[in-house]
């Protein structure tokens, strides 16, 4: 069974990634498996994560959310391997 949980307020700085990240990590070290999506164009959870310099990345959730928009085609599961 798959749980969602958001992590969301319209204030800055008030540590959703943070918290976010230290959710993901103990779900994963439990054994649950855990997807992290970051919605915020500053990739703070991204930059949290370790990923250097996201504004570089080939595909990132904006592409796929133009894309969408743009009604063109997007890419199939398992296109991506990070």
């Amino acid at each position: 069974m798959s749980r969602i949980i958001g992590i969301a307020s319209q204030n800055g700085g008030v540590g959703k990634s943070t918290t976010c990240r230290n959710l993901a990590s103990v779900l994963s070290r439990e054994g649950f498996k855990v997807l992290a999506v970051d919605c915020d164009n500053q990739a703070s959870l991204t930059d949290c994560f370790g990923i250097e310099n996201p504004e570089k990345l080939e595909k990132t959730l904006y592409h796929l959310m133009m894309d969408i928009i743009s009604d063109n085609d997007i890419p199939q599961k398992g296109d991506f391997i990070i």
